[in-house]
């Protein structure tokens, strides 16, 4: 016997149900951009540097930032 089996290991499959989310690593470029703007947002709240359009939505902006790095998830090609 392995180490990767058990030896009470069920061998029935496992039924899933309701539907399936099939998820996708997001592209470089969605990636990227959800990256950097995470950082701004921190630099803004926690460095207290001064950056046009975040530094008073620092908040907004890491919540945006993670909408874009879900929407790479959940939709291929994007």
């Amino acid at each position: 016997m392995s180490a990767l089996q058990s030896p009470r290991r069920n061998n029935a499959a496992i039924h899933i149900r309701g539907p399936v989310m099939n998820l996708s690593a997001p592209s470089f470029p969605i990636f990227l951009v959800s990256i950097i703007l995470a950082i701004l947002a921190a630099l803004a709240v926690y460095a207290r540097i001064k950056i046009p359009f975040i530094s008073g939505h620092g908040f907004a902006t890491l919540g945006i930032s993670y909408l874009l790095l879900l929407a790479g998830n959940m939709f291929k090609g994007l």
